[in-house]
């Protein structure tokens, strides 16, 4: 998948340097070498300051002032950035100060919905920069309404504007990659093995024994009847649960195997979107990959003691035979590696359409060209 770069900002609108700052912005956007002009070749702005007031009509010093005014009622003037690379740019036919210019007025709903501004109430105005490998657009937009005063942005609403970017700027890469996901269901549905094998479920006998009867074990602490997820679970119950999960993580050499390579794909997904290069980030959102993975078999497992408390019930309470036990511990595990499969698979198929990135680029090399310009030229 292609990579978008969404940076958003603001000066505090408390500050008294603030008006004047944000009057400095605009002139330098509108005006700093490598600023696409408009037609009239005199600056680069467009957009609205309303509906009947484009910015390509007027000076870049009336907008300015107007924005300046804007900033003197202690309005927030959010100050974003939308990056491509090159290629990327070239694919979607961006290669004028025009085309930018549509992309700018096609998206710009998203930069105001996501941060809850109507657009009956957005003002907004932008500037296209050709620069060197990172063409981007910068955009400075605020809610002409605006009452109250707001002195941060949750890290959540620059992260939701660059994925739902991407899934707009892309669109047809994420139809064909939802084919590929549905066809993949299919193929694991028809048998289909990756290296995740499902047709080895326990590593010996003796597992398969043990793992049975910790199931039937775990099926005297639950309740006999009712709605059983793991959330609701008392905690000593869920501790019960959970020793289950962490004898199957340890035991089972291809549950671990399916665990760690559902994690490391996950983490490829996110380094898509957001930057995984600190050892502490990378740490902390494989831990949060782990909790996943051990809540989701967490999950599975209440599923197959549900299916062993119905059955029971309906054997009005007659003692499983070992080999009834066991068809249980291996229904439940094919059940969970099922599910890993199936995921690993989807994962791929996403990581699939990231390896064109740049001509021949690797992922890695992808990855290291992120790493290189991460916070380096999106300011110029």
């Amino acid at each position: 998948m292609s990579v978008i770069m969404y940076k958003q900002r603001f000066k505090h609108p408390s500050d008294s340097r603030t008006p004047l700052l944000n009057y400095l912005h605009i002139g330098y956007i509108a005006t700093r070498p490598r600023s696409m002009k408009n037609e009239d070749g005199v600056h680069g702005l467009f957009g609205y300051l309303d509906p009947n007031n484009p910015c390509t009509l007027i000076s870049w010093q009336d907008t300015a002032r107007h924005v300046r005014k804007l900033s003197e009622q202690k309005k927030n003037i959010y100050r974003a950035i939308i990056s491509f690379k090159r290629t990327d740019s070239g694919e979607l036919g961006l290669h004028s100060q025009k085309h930018w210019r549509e992309y700018a007025e096609n998206h710009i709903k998203t930069l105001a919905e996501k941060n809850n501004i109507k657009m009956s109430n957005l003002g907004w105005c932008g500037a296209y920069h050709n620069e060197g490998d990172h063409p981007h657009l910068h955009i400075v937009f605020w809610d002409k309404v605006q009452k109250i005063v707001s002195n941060y942005t949750p890290p959540k609403i620059p992260n939701d504007i660059r994925v739902q970017l991407i899934k707009d700027t892309f669109e047809d890469k994420w139809k064909e990659f939802y084919e590929r996901k549905k066809a993949a269901k299919a193929l694991i549905g028809g048998g289909y093995e990756i290296s995740v094998s499902i047709t080895q479920i326990f590593n010996s006998d003796e597992q398969l024994t043990e793992a049975a009867e910790r199931l039937f074990k775990l099926r005297k602490a639950l309740p006999k009847s009712g709605r059983i997820a793991y959330k609701l679970l008392p905690p000593d119950v869920k501790a019960e649960v959970d020793e289950v999960v962490d004898f199957l993580l340890e035991n089972n050499s291809y549950l671990r195997n399916a665990v760690n390579q559902f994690i490391g794909i996950q983490c490829q997904i996110k380094s898509l979107y957001t930057s995984l290069d600190e050892l502490e980030k990378l740490n902390a959102y494989q831990n949060k990959c782990e909790a996943d993975a051990k809540q989701q078999i967490a999950s599975l497992v209440l599923k197959s003691v549900k299916a062993i408390i119905s059955k029971e019930y309906e054997l009005r309470n007659k003692q499983f035979a070992a080999e009834q036990k066991q068809f249980y511990a291996v229904e439940c595990m094919r059940e969970i590696l099922g599910f890993f499969a199936r995921n690993i698979v989807i994962g791929n198929c996403m990581l699939e359409d990231n390896k064109d990135f740049s001509g021949e680029l690797s992922y890695r090399a992808a990855k290291e060209w992120l790493l290189k310009h991460k916070d380096r030229g999106y300011e110029h």
